[in-house]
């Protein structure tokens, strides 16, 4: 099994911070603290659901709802009901092994404060004795529990309560990215969802190629898993790749393949990602989503922390926070000065297209034998120069000649843009950030293309979607010649 490092991505933007927040607040006092159904506590460290052994609280396998989270009034407290007793979990009477039984209203022994982490796990404080409810040597207690101690994490759900379906077709090769969207118990898959993050892929695809020289292939069939795990519980990094292979068993143990998972709804916070999967949650997937919706032909401008996890699910750390200190101790290569790079982002950049690899990450990515003590270990998945192996982007269909309205185009010199179908039937050609440079009455489609004329410029433009290429030629005459290749297109 290779050692699971986190590496959050925080959203460097202040008002998706404040509106965290208040997310959060609000979810604390709605869902998870009103709760009256059975549940599940399920211990992150020690992999096991909270049970009553011999009358004392203990871990099994066993997969149980047995317990229930009941909010006190007036009070951001609760207290947690034993339900084949009925009795409450309280600390009264042994100040490290909590007990099950009769309370009095007044002990605030029988009082606990949950906290949520990053990853949607809680921690649960007892309010009476100052100490949290842990499993970090084999026996549940009470005592100190850092919020990195995931002795003290637990879930209100456990995995081995959860289902997972798929609606995805078998993998058609080995050793490639599969984009996976989970959508956990009541949420719905959002419109064009699948489109969105095949396009996403796409663009990573090409600016991994762009500074290194190669790039990975990715699954064109993103996988839908449908799961009982509420949205919170979906969030987790363990959680998400539980479902992920359990559902995608094929790809992830068979093939290979590093699942890029996007979560629908539940909680933000940070992304992570770590060998062999990558976890996007709702504070990345709602903007980026919105963008495709909305303003596609500016994708590439709000998907740097994406191509960043994908960096790390081939293994590469943060660079200066780690990677500059582990190249010199170990391999005794100085990095120099860092630039702003996708793995330390110190300056942001207006495209994902702009953030390069220092050359030292390129080499430990692509030559399996140069200082590989400093990538994430990765245990039993394959090597990173494994994936990175193909040196051109792959055709991208989807959309067609009869409902295209957005494309990106890329092509020499690093030239990149996208033409975009108004409104009022015209269509723009703007570059990644939304500007528009020129203007194009739209003539004619058929099953191949579309046609649009500049008579401004005399010139006349073919979107070829059946050979992906944009070609230009003067009105009227003379043969369409290739201007660019298409990256990825957005049907209507």
């Amino acid at each position: 099994m290779f050692q699971r490092y986190r590496h959050p991505y925080f959203k460097p933007n202040a008002q998706n911070l404040v509106h965290w927040l208040l997310f959060s607040c609000l979810f604390f006092m709605t869902t998870p603290l009103a709760a009256q159904k059975p549940i599940e506590l399920y211990n992150r460290y020690q992999k096991g659901s909270l049970q009553m052994v011999n009358g004392k609280p203990n871990l099994t396998n066993q997969s149980k709802p047995i317990w229930a989270i009941e909010k006190i009034a007036n009070s951001a407290e609760v207290r947690i009901k034993h339900l084949p007793t009925g009795g409450y979990l309280h600390a009264e009477t042994n100040a490290q092994i909590p007990s099950i039984g009769t309370i009095q209203p007044g002990w605030e022994s029988a009082r606990w404060l949950i906290e949520e982490t990053d990853e949607a796990f809680y921690r649960i404080k007892n309010k009476w004795r100052g100490t949290y409810l842990r499993n970090e040597t084999g026996v549940v207690e009470l005592g100190e529990s850092q919020p990195g101690w995931w002795g003290g994490q637990w879930l209100y759900m456990s995995p081995a309560a959860m289902t997972a379906t798929t609606t995805a077709n078998p993998p058609t090769g080995r050793l490639k990215v599969r984009g996976v969207y989970i959508v956990p118990s009541g949420q719905q898959e959002k419109p064009g969802a699948k489109a969105a993050i095949a396009s996403i892929l796409a663009t990573m695809q090409l600016h991994f190629l762009q500074q290194i020289g190669v790039t990975f292939e990715y699954e064109p069939e993103v996988a839908v898993i449908r799961t009982n795990a509420d949205a919170p519980a979906a969030s987790s990094l363990d959680i998400a790749l539980e479902l992920g292979k359990k559902a995608l068993t094929k790809d992830y143990e068979g093939n290979k393949n590093i699942l890029f998972t996007v979560v629908e709804g539940g909680l933000g916070g940070p992304a992570f990602g770590t060998p062999g999967m990558v976890r996007m949650p709702q504070s990345f997937w709602g903007d980026v989503y919105n963008t495709y919706l909305n303003r596609p032909n500016t994708l590439a401008t709000t998907l740097a922390g994406w191509s960043h996890e994908l960096g790390h699910a081939l293994g590469l750390e943060h660079t200066g926070e780690e990677t500059k200190a582990c190249m010199m101790k170990n391999c005794r290569v100085d990095m120099g000065t860092l630039p702003s790079l996708l793995m330390q982002q110190s300056k942001a950049f207006p495209v994902v297209y702009d953030y390069p690899f220092h050359k030292d990450e390129i080499k430990m990515l692509l030559d399996s034998t140069y200082c590989q003590e400093c990538l994430i270990d990765r245990g039993n998945r394959p090597a990173a120069a494994r994936y990175l192996r193909v040196r051109q982007v792959q055709a991208n269909k989807l959309a067609t000649a009869d409902n295209v309205v957005m494309l990106e185009y890329y092509g020499s010199g690093g030239a990149k843009g996208a033409f975009v179908k108004q409104s009022s039937g015209e269509w723009k050609e703007t570059d990644l950030l939304g500007k528009a440079n020129f203007t194009f009455k739209e003539i004619r489609r058929d099953q191949a293309a579309v046609y649009l004329e500049d008579a401004s410029r005399n010139m006349a433009i073919t979107l070829n979607l059946s050979t992906r290429m944009v070609l230009y030629n003067v009105i009227n005459q003379g043969k369409p010649q290739v201007l660019y290749s298409i990256l990825w297109a957005k049907g209507g």
